[in-house]
């Protein structure tokens, strides 16, 4: 049976290594913010229980449309969960997140534990051609899926109203966790709280 590598305390140390590689794949001023964290929503009551997944969202770097059951059923993992986050150019905190994000997001991409989810991003900027503009800021293109919501229906939808909130998601779109404001997607606290609500 292979381990789940959020389960042993040899990820730890491989998360700080890889951490500090992938901060060096994006900008100086990026590098000079820190995140600041904000409060983690488990799903009940107070939360909306599901994502509507069946929703066709353009995907930027392809310019095809794709649903989220589209996404889940090519990560190819029987558990088929998403970790789903909101965000935009113009907000400073979603920019603040973007180098933990973009390591988390190349670090489960590289693990094959069935029970890990697969990240994909949902910006809510007016034109995509402001992802794409941001995208050429960095030394190194973003390293997961970018979908466009351009007239925020999707993310009103949901009650997103402060960006950036990310949601995990199981295969029938349900609410496993979901996070308020950005978050230090390599610490502790936060990959421990991913880890439970995956398994």
């Amino acid at each position: 049976m292979r381990n789940n590598p959020f389960s042993s305390p040899s990820w730890v140390g491989a998360y700080l290594i890889f951490g500090c590689l992938g901060l060096l794949f994006f900008s100086e001023p990026l590098l000079k913010q820190r995140p600041r964290q904000f409060e983690v929503v488990s799903s009940g009551s107070s939360l909306q229980t599901s994502i509507p997944v069946n929703k066709a969202l353009l995907e930027l770097k392809s310019n095809k449309a794709f649903s989220l059951e589209e996404l889940l059923a090519k990560t190819q993992r029987p558990n088929g969960k998403l970790l789903v986050n909101f965000w935009a150019t113009w907000c400073e905190p979603c920019i603040e997140e973007v180098p933990t994000l973009a390591t988390l997001a190349g670090q489960l991409q590289n693990q094959s534990d069935p029970s890990l989810p697969t990240l994909v991003t949902i910006s809510v900027d007016e034109k995509a051609e402001a992802v794409r503009k941001f995208e050429k800021t960095l030394s190194r293109p973003l390293p997961f899926l970018v979908l466009h919501d351009p007239d925020g229906s999707f993310s009103r939808q949901l009650g997103v109203t402060k960006f950036p909130e990310t949601f995990l998601i199981d295969s029938k779109g349900k609410i496993l966790q979901k996070w308020i404001g950005p978050q230090d997607w390599l610490s502790l606290e936060v990959l421990q709280t991913l880890k439970k609500s995956c398994t």
